[in-house]
């Protein structure tokens, strides 16, 4: 019974856990470029409690030991774009990041909705953190009289997944991500912006499943503290 305890709380933790990424999501609904993530679950280890008579695997009588967190994925689909009329507004259309020059370092980004700073007269292109953003040859990209210095630098990664979030929207790359590759002939949209890719009908219905499952977890807890106490009981 004690483990019963154990693998109830860990449907719990699991539960909260699922509803943490869900607020997360759907508190960046309105996130220019933002990428919704979703936590996947796996059973924790299974302990046989009882070997059958003939040599058959599937009909050993086993105690299981609850869920564990997997993975967390983000979803890289593409969001839909919205049309602003800003001229330093700017949206990918298909795969790919804006790079940008960050005091750490390259980070990469899907949001677009870029501005202008002036250092020594010269404007340059940053993002609203007010990092440079970068045009295909890593270069700061400066602005004249509307135009643009160079084109937009767009990459990709093999495995997109592996990338670090930084926070504010912005992704560094790791070893799982691989280097960063350039888009040829990338397709940048002037003056649209990409929205999150967040389905709030989508999410919500997440969020009563994961209520409905720690519901459950938690009542289990209840009668798993119910049954020690009759056995306990039993004792006197």
């Amino acid at each position: 019974m004690i483990q019963s305890l154990h693998t109830a709380a860990s449907g719990m933790k699991a539960g909260q856990k699922k509803l943490d990424n869900i607020a997360n999501n759907i508190s960046n609904v309105n996130t220019t470029g933002y990428k919704q993530k979703r936590v996947t679950f796996t059973d924790a280890l299974y302990q046989t409690i009882l070997n059958p008579v003939e040599e058959d695997q599937d009909n050993n009588l086993q105690k299981g030991h609850g869920v564990l967190l997997s993975a967390v994925v983000k979803d890289f689909t593409m969001g839909s774009l919205e049309s602003t009329d800003r001229d330093l507004d700017f949206a990918i259309n298909g795969e790919g990041f804006f790079a940008v020059e960050t005091e750490e370092g390259i980070k990469y980004t899907r949001a677009g909705n870029f501005y202008t700073t002036t250092i020594d007269n010269v404007n340059y292109l940053v993002t609203a953190n007010g990092n440079f953003v970068l045009d295909e040859n890593l270069e700061r990209i400066t602005v004249a009289d509307g135009e643009l210095s160079g084109d937009l630098g767009v990459f990709t990664f093999v495995n997109p997944e592996g990338l670090s979030e930084e926070g504010s929207n912005l992704y560094q790359v790791t070893e799982a991500s691989g280097e960063a590759q350039q888009v040829n002939n990338a397709k940048v949209s002037r003056g649209f912006l990409e929205h999150s890719n967040v389905d709030l009908t989508e999410q919500l219905t997440e969020m009563i499943k994961a209520q409905r499952a720690y519901q459950v977890s938690s009542r289990l807890v209840s009668i798993s503290d119910e049954m020690e106490g009759i056995a306990n009981n039993l004792r006197r």
